[in-house]
C-alpha cells in the first residue's frame, strides 16, 4: 500500500466518524471578542411575501461538490442528503427527495436577485482525495461549461454569465480551471466563484489570481477541521519546509477581487456538513447580498480588501440579522484599516 492510498483512507475514516457525529454538536455560547472589534454594524433582512424582487437574467449558476468519503456513506448512510449525477445536470433532472434539488429550489425561493431555479445545475465528479483526479475533474467542468454556454447562446441570442459555487474541495476543482482555461482556444469567464469551506493549499491557491475570476467570495468557519484536515502532500514528511504548512489553511492570500470572510450562526461557528444544510443555505443569497453592501461601504478605502472580517448570522422566525465585525488582521497596520475619507472629487 503506497502513501497515497494510506493519506485516503486515514481521510476517509476520519471525515466518516465526524460526519456522523455532526449531528451530536450542541449550540455552544456566543465567543466574546471585543477586544478585537474594531468595527460594529447591524443589519436586518426580514422576509416578506409582498416583496418584489427582479430576479437575474442570463446568469447560469453550477454547483461543485467536494470530496466523497466512500461509496458506502454517499449511496446509503446519506444518501438523500449527499447523491450526486457524474457531469453536468440542471437542478432538475434530480428528484425532490433530494438535497442538491432543495438546495436549488431554496436558493432560488430567498429574496435575493441572485438564483434562478432553471439555470441552476450541478457538477458530478468521483470526489476522490487526490490532487490528479481534482485535475481530471477540472477538464470535464471546462469543456462542460464550455458546451453549456453556447447551447444558452443559441436558445437565448445572448451569452450567459457563469457563477460557480463549490463546496470543500470542490473549491480546488474550480481553481484548475484557470490551467485550463490559459491553455484552451475556448476561453471562459467565471463570473462570481464562491467558495464554502475550501481547503487552500499551496498547490492551488496562487491560481485564484487569474483573471479569469472576476469576483470571489471565500466563507469559512473557525471550528471547520475538515476544510484544514487534508494535508498538502505527504513529500513534505520527507522533506520539510517550515514556511510551508502540512495541513491545509483557512484564508487565502489577500486580492482585490476577493472577499474573505468567517462565518458563525446563531452564536458558534459552522461544521463542514452544515454549509449544506437548510439554515446556511437559506441564509446564503442574504449573506451575499450583505457582504456587497459592506464592501460597497469599504469601496474608498484602499486597504479594504485585507480587513479580517467576522459576519454573525442570527437566523430566527424566517428573520437574517448580521453583525458585522472587524477583526484586527497582521496583513497590514492597523492605520491602513482606518475608513479613508472620502475627497470632494469622490
Amino acid at each position: 500500500m503506497n502513501k497515497n492510498q494510506i493519506k485516503h483512507k486515514v481521510f476517509l475514516y476520519l471525515f466518516s466518524s465526524l460526519f456522523t457525529f455532526t449531528g451530536c454538536i450542541h449550540k455552544t455560547k456566543q465567543v466574546h471578542t471585543t477586544k478585537d472589534i474594531i468595527e460594529t454594524e447591524q443589519l436586518h433582512i426580514a422576509k416578506s411575501s409582498t416583496a418584489q424582487i427582479t430576479k437575474e437574467k442570463d446568469v447560469i449558476t453550477i454547483w461543485v461538490h467536494g470530496t466523497r468519503s466512500s461509496d458506502f456513506v454517499h449511496n446509503y448512510i446519506f444518501k438523500k442528503l449527499l447523491y450526486r449525477k457524474i457531469g453536468l445536470h440542471p437542478a432538475a433532472a434530480y428528484d425532490k427527495e433530494y438535497n442538491r434539488r432543495k438546495i436549488a429550489e431554496n436558493l432560488s425561493d430567498q429574496l435575493s436577485t441572485r438564483f434562478v431555479f432553471e439555470n441552476f445545475y450541478y457538477f458530478g465528479w468521483s470526489g476522490k482525495l487526490n490532487h490528479k483526479k481534482r485535475k481530471e475533474a477540472a477538464k470535464k467542468l471546462h469543456r462542460s461549461i464550455f458546451e453549456l454556454i453556447n447551447e444558452y447562446k443559441t436558445e437565448h441570442g445572448v451569452e450567459p454569465k457563469i457563477r460557480l459555487i463549490t463546496h470543500s474541495h470542490g473549491g480546488n476543482v474550480a481553481l484548475c480551471l484557470s490551467k485550463i482555461n490559459t491553455k484552451s482556444q475556448d476561453s471562459i469567464q467565471i463570473y462570481e466563484l464562491i467558495l464554502l469551506a475550501c481547503p487552500v493549499q499551496e498547490k492551488t491557491a496562487h491560481l485564484l489570481k487569474n483573471p479569469m475570476f472576476e469576483n470571489i467570495y471565500s466563507l469559512y468557519s473557525g471550528i471547520d477541521i475538515l476544510q484544514i484536515l487534508d494535508p498538502q502532500g505527504l513529500r513534505l514528511l520527507q522533506k520539510y519546509k517550515p514556511k510551508k504548512p502540512f495541513f491545509s489553511q483557512r484564508k487565502f492570500e489577500p486580492q482585490k477581487n476577493l472577499t474573505q470572510v468567517k462565518i458563525k450562526m446563531n452564536g458558534r461557528g459552522i461544521l463542514h456538513v452544515e454549509f449544506l444544510l437548510n439554515k446556511f443555505i437559506s441564509s446564503l443569497p442574504h449573506i451575499l447580498d450583505e457582504i456587497d453592501a459592506w464592501n460597497k461601504k469599504d469601496m474608498v478605502n484602499p486597504y479594504a480588501y485585507k480587513k479580517n472580517r467576522l459576519l454573525k448570522v442570527c437566523v430566527k422566525n424566517n428573520t437574517v440579522t448580521f453583525n458585522r465585525k472587524l477583526l484586527k488582521t497582521k496583513l497590514v497596520h492597523a492605520s491602513d484599516l482606518k475608513d479613508v475619507k472620502p475627497t470632494a472629487s469622490s
